[in-house]
């Protein structure tokens, strides 16, 4: 019995841990120099991907908007479009009109969706345990699993570069709080921009 209850328990752990929102940050270490830090006045941010990856590019790019809003660096978001659809070069040089210091680039690299069929929001122990008391609905949900290569580049000088894989429950508007603070603290750790 105690051997089933500790399967139980660890399966619920296990269960719960693979339900939250998860944001890896893995940037290519190169920092600047302190006295090189960069004191950007406008970032142009473009991003590009098909439809499903177009949304989440898209609240990305306003995070960072917000962000570099808040150290007092004029942006501008642009999306470019699909680059199996659309000529994504005319469009980035088109949007390289507006005067910029820096272009932060946000390329998907993949994007996944799963769906899972769970019971109520009780965790398995509870179900197994409960289960004779309680009737048992069931739930279904969507996550998904983005891989994302970010680059700040300055004229044609990468400055930093980070691969970045989120895993979240969709419609959690949270996640992209998480992403724009994580990129925000490297970008500075590194000293790309300024403290």
């Amino acid at each position: 019995m105690r051997l089933l209850l500790l399967l139980l328990t660890a399966f619920s752990f296990l269960q719960a841990h693979a339900q939250t929102e998860e944001v890896m940050l893995n940037p290519v270490e190169q920092p600047l120099s302190a006295d090189s830090a960069r004191h950007f006045h406008k970032i142009l941010i473009v991003g590009e991907g098909n439809l499903p990856a177009r949304a989440f590019i898209d609240a990305i790019g306003q995070e960072l908007v917000k962000a570099f809003k808040e150290m007092e660096i004029e942006c501008k978001y642009e999306y470019l479009g699909d680059k199996t659809k659309t000529d994504v070069k005319s469009a980035l040089q088109k949007a390289k009109t507006w005067e910029h210091d820096a272009i932060f680039q946000l390329s998907p690299l993949a994007i996944v969706v799963t769906k899972e069929t769970r019971i109520g929001s009780a965790s398995a122990a509870e179900v197994l345990l409960m289960a004779p008391l309680v009737p048992a609905r069931r739930v279904k949900a969507s996550y998904y699993r983005n891989d994302l290569d970010l680059s700040l580049l300055e004229n044609t000088t990468t400055l930093w570069f980070s691969r970045l894989t989120v895993e979240s429950k969709f419609g959690k508007t949270a996640v992209f709080k998480k992403i724009r603070k994580a990129i925000v603290i490297d970008l500075k750790r590194q000293n790309v921009l300024a403290n």
